[in-house]
């Protein structure tokens, strides 16, 4: 069996979790909840205790697969985009200044 070049890149089947956090642009909570909780917003239902991206157990390392991180952004991506949240005035929103306003 030939042994790949040295030059050539090992396509990584699975990373550590700050690797996939990085991947995605989420903080290191998001990324353990992404692989530990169902995902909230796409639930599987012949499985809904899953969660949102797969991964393994290698002794006391938890790996994301990077197949399964892959698919969870483009079932993301698949989404039809919704409305962005805006509250209220007051609820972390700062109130507009208009032609009405006093102040």
């Amino acid at each position: 069996m030939d042994d790949p070049p040295q030059d050539s890149p090992v396509r990584k089947l699975a990373v550590d979790v700050p690797a996939m956090c990085e991947m995605l642009g989420v903080g290191l909570s998001t990324g353990w909840i992404l692989v530990t909780k169902p995902d909230p917003d796409d639930p599987d239902p012949d499985h809904p205790d899953r969660p949102a991206i797969e991964s393994i157990a290698i002794g006391r390392r938890r790996l994301p697969l990077v197949e399964s991180i892959h698919a969870y952004v483009e079932r993301k991506r698949s989404k039809p985009f919704g409305k962005v949240a805006n509250p209220p005035p007051g609820k972390g929103r700062k109130p507009r200044r208009g032609a009405g306003d006093a102040g």
